[in-house]
């Protein structure tokens, strides 16, 4: 087992022997796959609390929102797709 640290809490990642796991680059993609659903379900909670804040509709909540959409919702987006087109670059190598 290998261990990986990710926000603040630990996921194992179960890996075979070299011999099994082919090299580094297997291990390194079940942990970009393990980071990428991480990262789309804090960004899920993140557009739902954007969302939630929209629908309250006080004077700062849109405002809130917005800041929210921007500085997390969309930096979340744009880390997701980019971990993505690593991981497919990666295996493109490898296949």
């Amino acid at each position: 087992m290998a261990d990986s640290k990710f926000a603040g809490r630990r996921i194992r990642v179960s890996v075979a022997s070299k011999s099994r796991a082919g090299h580094t680059g297997d291990v390194m993609s079940m942990e970009l796959t393990a980071l990428c659903l991480r990262l789309r379900a804090i960004y899920a909670t993140a557009v739902a609390a954007q969302l939630a804040l929209r629908w309250q509709d006080a004077e700062q909540d849109l405002e809130i929102a917005d800041a929210l959409r921007v500085g997390v919702c969309d930096a979340l987006g744009d880390g997701i797709r980019e971990l993505s087109d690593i991981g497919r670059r990666g295996d493109r190598r490898r296949g």
